[in-house]
């Protein structure tokens, strides 16, 4: 049996620079394995199989298959948000609070594309601790409603 490999490094780098986020290529390698071991050809049809038989398209696919990839991409803070004639550790403060919250946006951003790929990880039957703790750290507000939705008390 031989298998066969399509390559979609064009659509990962477009998926990633959509999304602000900055790629190796080491991780553009892995997600492209990924995409390829839930790959399915038939003749000359391309089909995406998640969860059994949940087929999605390649864009859903290269999405699921990019969450928790690449890292925001560096932000460079306005230089409205620096005070002028600030001393050394105000500007510093002010240049990381500009960048932690870029990075948080985006990790809000991921949270949201798990629970849009893989579901209400609270909801009985389909519960993942895993998922839990990424979204109760990265997006606490969404991790609060979801439980909401699942019953779950806090």
């Amino acid at each position: 049996m031989s298998s066969l490999s399509i390559s979609f490094v064009s659509d990962i780098i477009g998926h990633a620079k959509a999304r602000g986020l900055d790629l190796t290529r080491q991780e553009v390698e892995a997600i492209s394995t990924n995409l390829n071991s839930i790959t399915s050809v038939e003749g000359t049809t391309v089909s995406f199989k998640l969860g059994g038989d949940r087929v999605v398209s390649l864009g859903e696919a290269v999405e699921a298959m990019s969450a928790g990839y690449g890292k925001p991409k560096a932000a460079k803070p306005p230089s409205s948000s620096i005070p002028a004639g600030s001393n050394f550790t105000q500007r510093a403060l002010a240049t990381n609070a500009a960048l932690r919250a870029g990075f948080d946006a985006a990790k809000q951003q991921q949270a949201e594309t798990l629970v849009r790929t893989f579901g209400n990880p609270w909801r009985e039957g389909r519960t993942n601790r895993t998922h839990q703790a990424y979204l109760t750290n990265t997006h606490p507000e969404l991790a609060s409603r979801l439980k909401a939705e699942a019953g779950v008390r806090a």
